[in-house]
């Protein structure tokens, strides 16, 4: 498993926790053979040197007692023999409490060997010296004397032999305690050098791994921020790992490309703002033309309206001509106002007449609804007749033959009653003709009336009109339109009701004057809304004249800055290379594609650049 795929605080804790688990290893180890080595010296201190003691004690108990066996020949004294044999059997209890001791301290069995047999030499000694005490006892000197110097003198020769091997065998034991011990030592000593040299180079075979996967991907990263510090995206930023510094360089990678692919952006942006700058200039251009031709255009229509003013001054002259026209119309429009005052009257009359016409047909009308009702009481006779004669018919049904009569009557009424109905229905039918013409006659009545009333008013306007006509024609200079439109109006009325020759004279002087009027309204009109219009389209042309002037300005200088915008975005994106460099080995055809963009790119700021001072 490679250590890139750990993160650093990871990686770091299975390096120390390596390294301590070899220090506990190296430890337990070394506690372990230290227990061993305490183990040997244990067995010396506390069995091999305690069972030589005891055995030195034997040594010197028996010689003791040998020493008393003696005295107990050569001192004949009572109190020195009873002395002695205490002394004796003082020393054999101390051997059996030394023995006692021994005996828990045996640990082979060459030395449990040898202390049987020390026992049996032991027990053989005693009853020599038993022998010995009984021969003390009874004063028996000689053989004493003899048993001191054989049997108990090689008894004791024997013990003391027996003793020395006892001796040995804890000595060898001794020392070859001694020699596991060394030898445990020196397999330790070994062992925990050796694991301390592997755990040392492991250490630093560890700290060299995690130093080297921590620097080395933090250089490389270093090494692509200055990279990328200097302006040099094309170089390549290799990626490879999972932890800290794999994101990092991940992260850098992803920087990159994005910075790269904004500056590729921006490097385009920058040419189609030259280009776009190169265009506002061309439209600033037509601009400054297009005023130069409006200018030309306001003097033309100058010039128009100058002639137009010569044109109204001549309206001004017909005018007058007819104002004189008009003075004449004034006697015959004071004639034709006494006939329509003899119209209205007529009018009015004739008003009454057919309002009283109306009022007999509405009663009329009236009388047809009560006929109405009356036929409605007829058919509702018939009705009740119709079913008189439908129950007799039933009746006459039931009697059989006996009704037989009585049934032809009832059919016989029933069909009467059926002709009522249909006479009364033929008789409700021609009363709703006559109500229904009776409605239309009335409502023809209620128009005419209307009519009537609405020509009382129009001949009452011909007067008041005519009155007008009298006040109006003063200022005909300036009302010629609105006495024009009256006097056709008076001149509609006369004819439709035939006022008479007087109203015909007025009517052809006023449709004359109307004529007249109507042209030189017409042309007055038409010529002083003209010089409104014109003098609008002057005013409408001069400020839009001075609003495209400043207009004009601004864009020329927004497009200098466009320009000089330009020139700077393409010399910020020169300062990084987004591109390999064009080397004989790099066959890339996407780079051959990209590297004459750029190149006419970077022409084209600098061209635009050259247009933006100059423009400045």
């Amino acid at each position: 498993m490679s250590l890139r795929t750990l993160n650093i605080a990871p990686r770091a804790f299975l390096g120390f926790a390596l390294i301590g688990g070899l220090m506990l290893f190296l430890g337990i180890f070394a506690l372990n053979q230290m227990s061993k080595i305490r183990a040997a010296t244990e067995r010396i201190t506390q069995d091999t040197i305690p069972s030589i003691k005891s055995v030195d004690d034997f040594t010197q108990l028996s010689l003791r007692l040998r020493v008393q066996a003696y005295r107990l020949l050569l001192n004949r004294d009572p109190e020195e023999q009873q002395k002695t044999l205490d002394s004796i059997s003082q020393r054999n209890q101390k051997i059996d409490e030394t023995r006692a001791r021994y005996q828990q301290l045996i640990s082979s069995p060459e030395e449990k060997a040898a202390y049987d047999q020390y026992l049996e030499l032991l027990s053989h000694h005693r009853q020599l010296e038993a022998q010995l005490i009984e021969l003390s006892h009874n004063n028996q000197l000689e053989s004493m004397q003899q048993l001191l110097n054989t049997e108990l003198m090689a008894s004791a020769e024997k013990i003391n032999a027996l003793l020395n091997q006892l001796v040995e065998i804890n000595t060898q034991y001794s020392q070859a305690a001694d020699q596991d011990a060394a030898e445990q030592y020196t397999t330790a000593f070994n062992l925990v050098v050796s694991l301390l040299v592997l755990a040392s180079a492991l250490t630093l075979l560890f700290a060299w791994r995690l130093i080297r996967s921590i620097t080395l991907p933090i250089a490389n990263a270093l090494h692509a921020a200055e990279t990328i510090a200097e302006g040099n995206l094309t170089q390549p930023i290799t990626v490879d790992g999972r932890d800290e510094a794999g994101r990092l360089l991940q992260a850098m990678l992803t920087m990159q490309e994005k910075l790269r692919d904004t500056l590729q952006r921006i490097s385009a942006s920058a040419g189609q703002l030259a280009s776009a700058a190169e265009e506002l200039n061309s439209v600033t251009d037509e601009s400054a033309r297009g005023l130069t031709q409006q200018n030309n255009e306001i003097e033309q229509a100058a010039t128009a309206v100058n002639e137009m003013t010569s044109a109204v001054e001549e309206v001004a002259r017909n005018a007058v001509s007819t104002s004189e026209a008009s003075q004449n119309a004034t006697q015959s429009a004071g004639d034709g106002r006494d006939m329509v005052q003899e119209t209205v009257a007529a009018i009015e009359r004739m008003t009454g007449d057919v309002q009283s016409t109306a009022s007999l047909i509405g009663d009329l009308a009236n009388e047809s609804r009560d006929i109405g009702k009356v036929l409605d009481v007829i058919r509702g006779l018939a009705d009740q007749t119709n079913l008189l004669a439908l129950n007799a018919a039933i009746e006459a049904a039931r009697a059989g033959e006996a009704g037989r009569g009585f049934a032809v009557v009832a059919d016989e009424v029933r069909a009467l009653a059926h002709r009522t109905q249909q006479s009364t229905s033929e008789i409700e039918r021609m009363i709703g003709s006559i109500q229904s013409g009776t409605e239309h006659a009335v409502d023809s009545m209620r128009n005419s009336t209307e009519r009537a009333e609405s020509t009382l008013n129009i001949a009452r306007g011909a007067g008041l009109s005519l009155d007008t006509i009298n006040s109006a024609i003063i200022e005909i200079n300036e009302r010629n339109l609105v006495i024009a439109s009256a006097a056709e109006e008076q001149a509609q009325v006369a004819i439709a009701r035939g006022a008479g020759l007087s109203l015909d004279t007025i009517n052809s002087a006023i449709i004359e004057i109307n004529e007249r009027n109507l042209v030189i309204a017409s042309a007055a009109e038409e010529q002083a809304q003209v010089a409104r219009e014109v003098d609008r389209n002057l005013v409408n042309i001069r400020d839009l004249s001075v609003q495209s002037t400043t207009g004009a300005n601004q864009t020329r200088s927004a497009s200098s800055e466009l320009s000089g915008l330009a020139v700077d975005l393409n010399n910020l994106v020169t300062r990084f290379q987004l591109y390999p460099p064009p080397l004989a080995s790099c066959s890339s055809p996407l780079v051959r594609g990209l590297e004459p963009g750029v190149a006419a790119l970077g022409a084209a700021g600098a061209v635009h650049g050259r247009a933006a001072k100059s423009a400045a």
